[in-house]
């Protein structure tokens, strides 16, 4: 073989390597642009992921709120008509206090604990007062004074702490006070009504012995004759 020969060889061998390096370095190239691109899509498939997890947690925190807006919004509406409730329950009740305040003489007076006064109890004093005074202790009534005093008042109380219906305890003690003054009324004139009651068998006794004579006068009359009666 020539040296031309040779020197033609070496020189496609030269062009060959080059090719070689240039194919190399694109393979290279093109793996590091394809694993960059890997890691971009993974990358960006993690952010995804990401803003996916994020926009179910805000649509689901979303919802949540308005849940809770739509239970603090019932919540609101449920306040508004008890309270509209309450104010008319309470117009009721103040209603109700100045009637009996007008018509019955019931009055309420704070102070150590809640003194209920009540008048127009006794029909020959109207005027008299008589009241009773209760503590609230920890969810439970005392009796702190009963004026005038009635018999059952430790029952009432009893009653009171058990059902804690405070407007029947006021109108029971009420109508002790009304049955207490009855009796007094109705025990004072029952003596002088004896003292000024007419011996009525004495009366009869009289009548008997007046109408006697005349009874008999009657029948000797009826006895006589015509001229006999027109004599005398």
């Amino acid at each position: 073989m020539t040296q031309g020969e040779l020197g033609g060889l070496k020189l496609e061998l030269q062009n060959l390597e080059i090719h070689a390096v240039e194919a190399l370095s694109n393979k290279v190239s093109r793996e590091s642009e394809c694993q960059l691109a890997k890691e971009t899509i993974s990358s960006t498939t993690a952010i995804y992921e990401k803003l996916k997890s994020l926009v179910t947690d805000n649509r689901n925190k979303r919802d949540q709120r308005t849940t809770v807006i739509s239970n603090h919004l019932e919540a609101v509406e449920a306040l508004e008509a008890k309270c509209k409730e309450d104010e008319t329950h309470w117009k009721s009740i103040e209603e109700a206090v100045l009637w009996y305040s007008k018509f019955l003489g019931f009055q309420v007076v704070g102070g150590e604990g809640v003194k209920f006064i009540f008048n127009k109890v006794d029909l020959e004093n109207p005027d008299k007062e008589y009241s009773v005074t209760l503590k609230l202790d920890k969810d439970r009534y005392t009796l702190l004074q009963c004026y005038p005093s009635i018999k059952d008042c430790e029952e009432l109380m009893k009653d009171l702490n058990l059902t804690n219906d405070l407007f029947k305890f006021v109108r029971t003690v009420r109508q002790r006070f009304q049955a207490e003054a009855a009796n007094v009324i109705v025990l004072v004139p029952l003596d002088s009504r004896i003292e000024n009651v007419p011996d009525k068998s004495l009366s009869r006794g009289k009548n008997k012995t007046q109408g006697r004579p005349s009874k008999r006068r009657a029948a000797a009359l009826s006895a006589a004759s015509p001229g006999d009666v027109g004599i005398r």
